[in-house]
């Protein structure tokens, strides 16, 4: 489909991988072919982790649109250094493919996050999000949207859903986004004058990373993490 109509699709999938894992997965294809897939990192506790495994990477995919970065659903959500990593390293659009289901708000809060994701990346965001109930409850709520920066201003919604299923396009206009880097490089000024902070950054999530040690305080449990 995407080389009879020289589109790129983007897609969710569950993959299975070695020794029986399954993966909560999204191939990048391109007219001539598959470019790569994303394995989601952050899975739904207890959700998705009763049956998925996680990723192990965080790719750039380069396109002949420019550099696509993935982040699937709590990722985006609740993960925004991810999107901040896929940003510094070069992705100009990143795409949040969800299942988003209708609780309160639901649309509201999905167009939020995503006007967010744009401004604090300086990119293009787009989420596209699952509707209808035909798989059961719970019901999904729609509302896919695409959003840009627009300098000088703040980000701006290009396009929204509905709670049906519907076609939503925009147009993408990476040299007006590019004109916020002539007063806000933030991606050099991380790699050169602030890279102090991405040490800093760096240091304080691999103390997050070691695994907590149970200490006993006056009879009750808490926990102390290794170098904290």
């Amino acid at each position: 489909m995407a080389a009879a109509h020289r589109l790129h699709v983007i897609y969710g999938f569950e993959e299975r991988g070695d020794a029986d894992a399954i993966f909560n997965s999204v191939n990048v294809v391109a007219p001539d072919g598959v470019v790569g897939t994303y394995r989601k990192l952050h899975l739904g506790i207890p959700l998705e982790t009763d049956r998925f495994t996680p990723g192990d990477a965080l790719p750039v995919f380069d396109t002949d649109l420019g550099p696509i970065g993935v982040s699937t659903c709590y990722d985006f959500y609740q993960g925004p250094e991810l999107s901040r990593i896929l940003a510094l390293k070069g992705a100009r659009l990143i795409v949040n493919p969800t299942g988003r289901a209708d609780l309160p708000r639901a649309r509201e809060h999905l167009e939020q996050v995503t006007l967010v994701r744009a401004h604090e990346n300086l990119v293009a965001t787009a989420s596209a999000n699952r509707v209808g109930d035909r798989h059961g409850p719970p019901a999904w709520a729609g509302g896919s949207v695409i959003a840009a920066p627009q300098f000088p201003g703040f980000p701006v919604t290009l396009a929204r859903a509905g709670a049906g299923e519907e076609l939503i396009t925009a147009e993408l206009d990476f040299a007006a986004i590019a004109e916020w880097y002539d007063v806000l490089p933030w991606r050099e000024w991380r790699a050169g004058p602030q890279g102090r902070v991405n040490r800093l950054v760096a240091s304080e999530f691999s103390i997050l990373a070691e695994p907590a040690v149970p200490v006993g305080r006056g009879g009750r449990r808490s926990t102390l993490r290794r170098g904290g």
